[in-house]
């Protein structure tokens, strides 16, 4: 295997020291790349040097026959293109902008001397995980921009060396090239559910609707049920009034009678009999009828509440 893609991404460039035997180079450190120093004969690291600002001192002897690998931490663009297949088999074509960035120079340096492509690596364990990701999704509820790319980076990924990101909209849609068997199942399901979640729609409307017209109904009624009981305790008190006014009379009469017998006045008989028959005639007789009225309503819905 070759390191193809990380050279094209141009993370790493390689150096042989070459020199007599038994002496040394001096090399200076970069301020911009990791450099990470191999025993070419032995595949052994035998230096990590991290990028760090130039000054006179800075110097590094390096023997003959090791190579030199200065890998950048610079992000590097890429767009991650691939095809998924949901949780219904339907296969789709994606592609996601990324930034790749090297997170451990000394893992992406192993893997990069051992010529396993370290960045090939990382975008082929990112697209297994989207695979996975999206096999498990029905097919209308993928959304590829909220995909956990920075969990992925800082766990499955780590290993890596690298750290993803997603930096612009992914693109997501059916594959023109695949004409599987599937195809058919998948437009006659598709307009399937459109049409059933159509009427869900219109069942919500209509449950909508009976629901008012319901609660309409049942305000109506119990409106309708106060005013007949109304009306029944306004006949009872009428009744009263009318029996209560001519129990009034006959008492009046027999009053009257009395007070001839003792031999009241005229003037003082009729201020007895004006007074006593106010009371069912005036304003204090409007005010019981009310309040019984009131009384009774209280009564009747508390009942109704206590046989519930």
């Amino acid at each position: 295997m070759t390191n193809l893609v990380t050279d094209q991404l141009c993370l790493i460039q390689t150096r042989d020291i070459i020199c007599l035997p038994f002496l040394a180079q001096t090399i200076t450190p970069d301020p911009i790349r990791s450099l990470v120093i191999f025993n070419d004969e032995n595949a052994m690291q035998i230096d990590h040097i991290k990028p760090q600002k130039l000054t006179s001192n800075a110097r590094i002897k390096v023997k003959n026959g090791c190579k030199i690998l200065a890998v950048t931490h610079s992000p590097k663009n890429y767009r991650l293109a691939g095809t998924v297949r949901t949780r219904e088999n339907y296969q789709y074509i994606y592609e996601i902008p990324i930034v790749l960035t090297v997170r451990d120079a000394i893992a992406v340096a192993r893997s990069y001397f051992q010529n396993l492509d370290p960045a090939q690596q990382a975008i082929i364990q990112l697209q297994q995980l989207i695979e996975k990701y999206i096999s498990r999704i029905p097919f209308d509820k993928v959304q590829i921009n909220n995909m956990p790319l920075l969990y992925w980076s800082n766990t499955e990924l780590d290993q890596n060396g690298f750290s993803i990101m997603q930096i612009d909209k992914a693109s997501f849609h059916i594959d023109p090239r695949y004409n599987g068997p599937d195809m058919e199942i998948f437009a006659i399901r598709r307009n399937r559910d459109i049409k059933l979640e159509e009427m869900q729609a219109e069942q919500d409307v209509l449950d909508y609707k009976d629901e008012q017209d319901r609660l309409n109904k049942e305000i109506k009624n119990e409106f309708e049920r106060q005013e007949g009981t109304k009306d029944q305790l306004y006949k009872i008190c009428c009744q009263i009034r009318d029996k209560t006014s001519e129990e009034t009379i006959k008492a009046l009469q027999a009053r009257i009678q009395e007070s001839f017998a003792v031999g009241e006045s005229p003037n003082q008989i009729a201020d007895i009999y004006f007074t006593l028959l106010g009371i069912f005639q005036g304003q204090k007789h409007a005010d019981i009828e009310n309040n019984v009225i009131t009384a009774g309503l209280t009564i009747i819905n508390e009942t109704e509440k206590d046989n519930a």
